[in-house]
């Protein structure tokens, strides 16, 4: 995909309100996403691309990209079979809540943090380089997929309490106990 008006590569799409955007920069489109407004987003890998532009770093912020549950907002990201790098996408600041789902198959070499949001992974074949939970309402739906690197956590919170019933965290050694402190997790896949 290229832009028909200056030809440089697109790297993601953006569907709001049945209105498709086209955006060169992955920072921005997350940007737009996340500014506050009615009903659900969807935005669309057009290749593999970076979370970071000049602009605010790539970081969805609470001024920036923040969802607004209170309108109804959400973010799918769908990664299409391509991967995410660098920069920090944060999901909610300042107590302001935002909700992300991840979808698809690719990786996400970049920190996803959890700050006053909710993340969810749907059908998500891939790993996520980086995962941050902190803030009072930093949560993840219980996952049933996926691969992760460090995950950092509250001290209190358990591998199980991540987890969907049924599933469990395994590494190089073998399963992991449903009662580890799960910031102590590392390079640990969903199964």
């Amino acid at each position: 995909y290229t832009c028909s008006t200056c030809g440089a590569a697109l790297a993601a799409s953006l569907t709001a309100d049945s209105n498709t955007t086209y955006y060169v920069g992955l920072a921005d489109a997350l940007n737009a996403a996340g500014k506050p407004g009615n009903g659900a987003r969807t935005i669309t890998l057009l290749k593999n691309a970076a979370a970071e532009t000049v602009k605010d770093g790539g970081v969805m912020t609470a001024a920036d990209a923040t969802i607004a549950p209170g309108q109804g907002g959400s973010v799918l990201l769908d990664l299409n079979g391509y991967s995410i790098t660098g920069g920090t996408i944060t999901i909610g600041a300042n107590g302001d809540m935002g909700s992300l789902t991840v979808t698809g198959s690719g990786d996400v070499n970049t920190t996803i943090r959890v700050s006053d949001g909710r993340l969810t992974l749907e059908a998500f074949s891939g790993k996520i380089t980086t995962l941050e939970m902190d803030g009072v309402g930093g949560k993840v739906a219980p996952l049933s997929c996926g691969t992760f690197g460090p995950i950092t956590a509250d001290a209190a919170v358990t591998a199980g309490e991540l987890l969907a019933p049924g599933y469990v965290f395994k590494n190089a050694d073998g399963y992991v106990s449903q009662t580890t402190a799960a910031n102590s997790l590392t390079e640990v896949t969903v199964v």
